[in-house]
C-alpha cells in the first residue's frame, strides 16, 4: 500500500498505558480464600499503548499523548515505548499517583477474575490535549480510545476535526457516548458488544446497528466481527470486508492491532476497503501467538503475511 519514497505517515494516539500483572490457579479463589498460582507474567498494556506500538511497527511516525504515574511502572511504559520508536514527549508523569494496573486471575478452565486501577489514565485531561494541539494540527490521523475519560477522547477528536485532520475511535471498553461527541468521529471501529452499547439495544443485525450509529453522527462505521472480518458503513453503503483465515491461539488485543493498522493504512492514503482489509490482515496476525505487544507485526511481516494471503 505504502509507495517507496513515501514520507511516513503521522499519526497521534491519545490513550492510556497500563501493565497487567497475571497469574494462572486451578480455580478462583472464594471470598477471604487465598490460592496458590503459577506462571506469573507482568504485561505491557492498555489500548493506546498497545496502538501506538503497533503504529510505530508498521512504520508511522507515531506521538503517544498520556499520563503515567512517576513509578517504575512508568519506567517501563517509556521503555517500552522509546523502544518501540513512539514519541513520548507528550506522555505526562504525574508524581503520587501510580500509573495504571490490572490484576488478573486465569483458571485451569480459562475463567477469569479481573481488577484494574486506572491509576495516571483518569487524571489524563482536556488540558494535555489542548497542549498537544500543533502535533495533532500536523498529523494525518487522530486514533483515540475509551480507556481515558470519554470527554478527553471526544475533545481530541473535536480538536482533530478543527484541523481537518481525520479522527479514529476505537470505542473500547464499551460505554454510551453522547451524539454530539461522536460527530467529531470520522471513523469508528466498534465490536458487537461496543456498538450494542453505543446504540442503546442487545441486537444482532450488524447492518441495522451500523447504520443506527452513522445516524448518530459518526461519519464511517467499521464493525469488527472478529475471524468474519469487518463490515463497513458509510456514504457509500454497506460492504464486508473479509479476514484471512488463520488457527488463533491469543485473541487479546486483537482489536487494537486491527485500530492501529486502519489508522496507519488511512494515514497512508488508502481507501477504506484497503484499509480495513489491511487492518483485518493485522488482527489475523496478531492472534497466531500468545498476547499483545509482542503479538504485533512489524511492517515486513504483515505485508509478506497478507501477499501470502492473498494467494
Amino acid at each position: 500500500m505504502r509507495m517507496g519514497g513515501q514520507r511516513r505517515p503521522k499519526i497521534v494516539v491519545v490513550g492510556s498505558y497500563a501493565v497487567g500483572l497475571v497469574m494462572r490457579t486451578a480455580r478462583l479463589p472464594a471470598q477471604g480464600e487465598t490460592v496458590l498460582g503459577h506462571d506469573f507474567q507482568s504485561m505491557d498494556g492498555g489500548k493506546g499503548s498497545n496502538q501506538a506500538v503497533a503504529c510505530a511497527r508498521l512504520g508511522a511516525e507515531t506521538v503517544f499523548v498520556a499520563a503515567i504515574g512517576d513509578d517504575a511502572y512508568g519506567d517501563r511504559a517509556l521503555s517500552l515505548l522509546d523502544g518501540a520508536g513512539v514519541d513520548t514527549s507528550l506522555v505526562r508523569r504525574i508524581r503520587d499517583v501510580p500509573t495504571g494496573v490490572g490484576f488478573i486471575i486465569v483458571d485451569e478452565a480459562g475463567h477469569n477474575a479481573i481488577a484494574v486501577d486506572l491509576g495516571a489514565n483518569r487524571l489524563l485531561s482536556c488540558a494535555d490535549v489542548d497542549r498537544a494541539e500543533n502535533v495533532i494540527a500536523a498529523a494525518d490521523v487522530l486514533l483515540c480510545q475509551l480507556e481515558i475519560a470519554p470527554e478527553v477522547a471526544l475533545h481530541a477528536a473535536a480538536t482533530a476535526r478543527r484541523h481537518g485532520v481525520r479522527t479514529v475511535l476505537n470505542p473500547a471498553p464499551a460505554q454510551a457516548l453522547h451524539p454530539d461527541g461522536l460527530a467529531c468521529v470520522d471513523v469508528l471501529t466498534p465490536n458487537l458488544g461496543e456498538a450494542r452499547t453505543l446504540c442503546g439495544n442487545d441486537s444482532n443485525d450488524l447492518r441495522g446497528l451500523a447504520q443506527l450509529l452513522r445516524r448518530m453522527g459518526v461519519g464511517t462505521v467499521i464493525l469488527t466481527v472478529g475471524e468474519n472480518g469487518a463490515l463497513i458503513a458509510s456514504e457509500a453503503g454497506i460492504r464486508a470486508i473479509s479476514a484471512p483465515r488463520v488457527d488463533a491461539v491469543d485473541t487479546t488485543g486483537a482489536g487494537d492491532a486491527f485500530s492501529a493498522a486502519l489508522a496507519v493504512a488511512l494515514a497512508e492514503g488508502g481507501s477504506l476497503e484497503d484499509a480495513t482489509a489491511f487492518a483485518c490482515a493485522a488482527g489475523a496476525f496478531s492472534v497466531q501467538s500468545l498476547g499483545t505487544v509482542p503479538s504485533y507485526a512489524a511492517r515486513p511481516q504483515l505485508d509478506a503475511f497478507v501477499r501470502h494471503a492473498a494467494t
